[in-house]
């Protein structure tokens, strides 16, 4: 049975009634909250939204012209697409400073996507898993969060979601696919270069693959695969063994100074931080401390911290449903390469993997990037959502999710470390428990889950040796 239109224009205004309607929620509510930041008591969710809201009012209220919103020097905009975008509605509409309005825009346009993802998913799985899509896109709390805000995000999950609804057409519909996958490319590039580049990679692997993944030879994928692995491995490297003289140097080039940047600002987030990023960041030797950044970066925001740190009702309910979204979708990527999920073609399973290696790579840079902050590490990686809601939606049409053995596994270490830390939390916030330590609990939750992963396997091998 198809899918009616009007199912699929009925999630779009769910989307979009929940993107705008928690913004407007917001903007009524958080300047009620005591003791909140400036942008809080001004009713805006992000300080970013807040300085670049404002500057895109002066802009456009005066009789400069908008391509200043390009100047660096002046910008609140890194690189002024989204600034020209906002100043650009306020010229339009006139009249009195009102931020709901460019909001409205920002989530029309988050929102939108949703037409992308489901017609992506109609053509990879059945109706009722792209009907799964398209409701996960509506739904998901981080990017409802961001479709609230006057931010960059929500364009670039729906120039995601373009690009993901362009590399599934088929090649008698090419102009179409070139048509989508170029205004995606050209307005990230717009909003964030970035972004440009990764969906272009992203593209551009999914298209050498789909033409030419028939005659490449296994050798030939291993070699490839082997020399990015290694490269990559040795800028993790130089990042985990520089950790320390990259923060102190300069003149290291565009590399370097990202890395700089990046360990500078990492650094101050820690040294903010309390409680387990404290105490675990100042027991450790140094060149450990950024693999750490990127193992808490990952599980951001740490649903055990949300339930018990004391926090204002509002953004505990916020940090909550961030977090349990993540946590609920993290382990259905992961079990991708697992329990036979994977398409028998070659070629689609090369497809397949290509995606999930971007997407791995995508929430370990964004991790790095940010992970000491538990704002900024889920928004950069919420951009690739329609990715991974494709490859949840891989696993789920598969059916073997919880079935397999690794997707058991992978769940279970989930759990575990849930239970291992939230009593840790418990005992720290509440009494309740008993005082084991941070590094006594972070023992036991790496024990548990490399018990979970191996132990079978342990228990197999000490079988054979005993029948020897």
């Amino acid at each position: 049975m198809r899918v009616h239109r009007w199912v699929v224009w009925g999630l779009f205004i769910l989307a979009l009634t929940l993107r705008f309607g928690f913004g407007s929620l917001a903007a009524s509510i958080l300047p009620t909250i005591e003791g909140g930041s400036q942008p809080q008591q001004a009713g805006y969710l992000f300080y970013d939204a807040y300085h670049r809201d404002l500057q895109a009012y002066e802009l456009a209220a005066s009789d400069q012209s908008l391509i200043n919103a390009f100047n660096q020097k002046s910008s609140s905009d890194q690189y002024g697409g989204m600034l020209w975008f906002m100043a650009f509605i306020y010229r339009v509409f006139g009249g009195p400073h009102q931020p709901l309005v460019p909001q409205f825009f920002i989530s029309l346009i988050g929102a939108s996507g949703i037409f992308f993802i489901f017609s992506a998913a109609s053509r990879l799985f059945s109706e009722k898993t792209a009907m799964v899509a398209a409701l996960a896109f509506a739904l998901y709390p981080e990017s409802i969060l961001l479709g609230s805000s006057q931010m960059r995000e929500p364009l670039l999950i729906t120039f995601s979601a373009m690009t993901a609804y362009a590399i599934t057409r088929k090649v008698s519909e090419k102009y179409s696919a070139i048509i989508w996958s170029a205004i995606a490319l050209i307005g990230s590039l717009f909003v964030s270069p970035g972004i440009a580049i990764l969906l272009l990679i992203l593209l551009a692997g999914w298209l050498i693959i789909d033409r030419f993944g028939t005659k490449l030879e296994l050798r030939t994928v291993l070699i490839v695969v082997g020399l990015f692995s290694l490269f990559l491995l040795v800028g993790l490297a130089f990042l985990v063994f520089s950790w320390q003289k990259l923060g102190e140097s300069s003149g290291l080039g565009i590399v370097g100074e990202w890395a700089r940047r990046t360990t500078l600002y990492n650094a101050y987030l820690l040294k903010q931080s309390s409680g387990i990023v404290q105490v675990v960041v100042g027991s450790l030797p140094s060149g450990f401390v950024l693999p750490f950044v990127v193992i808490y970066g990952t599980i951001q925001p740490v649903l055990p911290a949300i339930l018990f740190e004391p926090g204002e009702t509002f953004w505990k309910f916020v940090g909550f449903f961030r977090s349990a979204g993540w946590y609920l979708l993290l382990p259905i990527i992961l079990s991708v390469p697992f329990d036979r999920v994977l398409p028998e073609s070659r070629k689609e399973r090369l497809k397949w993997l290509w995606i999930f290696s971007i997407s791995v790579f995508w929430i370990l840079l964004a991790a790095t990037r940010g992970g000491g902050d538990q704002w900024d590490n889920p928004r950069y990686r919420t951009i690739l959502l329609p990715f991974f809601i494709l490859l949840a939606c891989l696993v789920i049409q598969s059916g073997l999710f919880l079935k397999g053995q690794w997707s058991r596994k992978i769940v279970l270490i989930e759990l575990s470390s849930l239970a291992v830390f939230t009593h840790w939390y418990s005992w720290r916030y509440t009494g309740f428990g008993y005082d084991l330590g941070i590094r006594n609990t972070i023992l036991l939750a790496l024990v548990l889950a490399l018990g979970i992963a191996f132990g079978d396997i342990m228990i197999r091998k000490f079988r054979i040796l005993l029948r020897l």
